[in-house]
Formats: C-alpha cells, sequence, structure tokens
C-alpha cells in the first residue's frame, strides 16, 4: 500500500502600493497587493523505475570489441524477456566505438585497440524484482549502473495535489499577512506557473549495487509551486 503525507513549506514577500522597492513580479503595480509564494510537497513510495546500464569493451579490433558489446546486450536482453519483461520495457541505445591510444614519452601515439559501449534503458514495473534485474546485467557482462530513477504510475495525480496544496498554501498565506497589516484579500490579480520535474533520482555505482536492497524504502518527493498576487483593500 502507498503511504502518502504532505508537507507544506512558507515563504512570502509582502508589498504594499508603491512606497515600499517592489522586488518581486508584480513591480509595477500601482494599487495595494501583497505577492505570495505557494508550495506544495507530496511524498510517496515508488512502484516502479527506470534502470540505464551501460556496457563498455575494449578489444585489438573494432569488430572484437562490438562482437563482445552486442553478445551483452542480447543477452541481457533475453534473460530480462524470460523473467518477464516485455520488449516495450527495454531500450537499447546506438553502437558508439573509439580508438584508444597510447601515449609514449617523445614518441608518436600508439593504437592499443577500440572501446566499444552501449547503453540499456530498462522500465521495472515490479520493483520488488530491480535486484534481480541488476544481478542479471552484472551476469550478463554489464559493468556499469549508470542510474536508478524511482518513479510512481501515478505521478499525474500525485502532482496534481500538489498542486492544490501550492495553492491552498498561498491563499492562505495571503489572507493571514494581509489580516496581520489591518488589509483583506480583495482578488487574484496575476498569477504565474512553471511545472517543476519530480525528484526522483537516485545513482548507482557498479560496486554499491549489493545494497540496493533498501530501494522499497525509498522515498519520491513530488513538488510544485505558485506564485500569486492579491489585491488588497482595507478592512
Amino acid at each position: 500500500m502507498k503511504r502518502t503525507t504532505s508537507t507544506l513549506r512558507l515563504v512570502a514577500a509582502l508589498t504594499f502600493g508603491l512606497s515600499l522597492p517592489l522586488t518581486s513580479f508584480a513591480s509595477g503595480l500601482d494599487f495595494p497587493n501583497i505577492s505570495t509564494s505557494g508550495y506544495g510537497e507530496i511524498s510517496v513510495s515508488p512502484d516502479s523505475a527506470l534502470v540505464s546500464v551501460r556496457v563498455e569493451m575494449i578489444a585489438k579490433t573494432a569488430e572484437q570489441a562490438k562482437s563482445k558489446v552486442d553478445q551483452s546486450v542480447s543477452h541481457f536482453v533475453q534473460q530480462a524477456q524470460e523473467k518477464g519483461v516485455e520488449r516495450q520495457q527495454i531500450n537499447s541505445s546506438n553502437l558508439h566505438i573509439a580508438p584508444q591510444y597510447r601515449y609514449p614519452k617523445d614518441a608518436q601515439p600508439e593504437l592499443e585497440g577500440y572501446r566499444a559501449t552501449r547503453t540499456i534503458t530498462l522500465t521495472v514495473l515490479e520493483l520488488e524484482k530491480l535486484n534481480s534485474y541488476l544481478d542479471l546485467a552484472m551476469q550478463s557482462g554489464i559493468n556499469r549502473v549508470d542510474s536508478v530513477k524511482l518513479q510512481t504510475t501515478q505521478y499525474d495525480s500525485y502532482k496534481q495535489q500538489a498542486l492544490e496544496l501550492a495553492i491552498k498554501d498561498a491563499q492562505s498565506k495571503a489572507t493571514s499577512l494581509a489580516k496581520g497589516f489591518d488589509q483583506r484579500v480583495e482578488q487574484v490579480w496575476e498569477i504565474r506557473y512553471q511545472q517543476d520535474q519530480p525528484r526522483v533520482m537516485r545513482a548507482v555505482a557498479m560496486d554499491s549495487v549489493g545494497e540496493s536492497n533498501s530501494y522499497m524504502d525509498k522515498a519520491i518527493v513530488i513538488r510544485d509551486k505558485v506564485d500569486v498576487v492579491f489585491k488588497l483593500s482595507s478592512q
């Protein structure tokens, strides 16, 4: 069962008329106003993950390096599918090959071989199987885990909840601050809104994969913010 909690953090800027310098986005208004920033935050348990792994191989020839990389990728894809992963949940990048040189002192560079690289991204919809897929990657010859991004399939719903919290936060702060200065919030004058990206990333080095059994305890924090200018009037 997902655990959902919410927290609010308060930040506000108060401006009245033109008697004070206006540094907020409400600058230039010729009537009493109050500018507030509302914040909403939802913390939820993840139910999926996006895994990015990479295989790098060095060989004497480009063909040998390519063959080794392709073999590891094919083995991983096949084994993952046998464990229940759908093919559309797996994406692999194009092959990248680069020559590798040695640079002796006072001599021309010497070609040592070729490095071949491919990256695979895997969408894991059963988070309890995440460790087994990471183990499978290593067994297939994948030698780097670039990132594990914890996700929720209900992101849009939680994002809307965070936005609603941000709106209420902005309204509550405006009302409270106006009351403290013997003013009354009359109407919304301006709204500025820009969506934030979710904070769901956790990078994992290959030598720390064995510690990844704590993924189920991690939380995704989804935040939103709205800036609002309210017109004021005397009580």
